[in-house]
């Protein structure tokens, strides 16, 4: 066997080394696991915030569709009245 290998499972040879190596590389992996739910977190909330512009978006055009046909019927009534007007001034 060869004498200048580490003790199995260790990589320096020093416990005390060791077990602050194994703390560093198990925080260092729950930081990157904090971080990745972080970023999935964030990445949901600028879906929510799309989904919400469009439909805000939506309703917005729909609104003003309404709008629109609405003051065409207005238009279409008051040319009828007025043609109707009209149609008795000239009888």
């Amino acid at each position: 066997m060869d004498d200048n290998l580490p003790p199995s499972g260790r990589v320096s040879g020093n416990p005390d080394l060791d077990r602050k190596m194994f703390e560093f590389g198990k925080r260092k992996w729950e930081d990157e696991q904090r971080y990745s739910e972080f970023e999935r977190q964030k990445w949901e909330a600028e879906e929510r915030q799309k989904e919400f512009e469009r439909q805000k978006w939506e309703a917005e055009r729909q609104e003003s569709t309404r709008r629109w046909e609405a003051e065409r019927e207005d238009r279409k009534a008051e040319i009828k009245l007025k043609e109707a007007e009209f149609g008795l001034k000239k009888n």
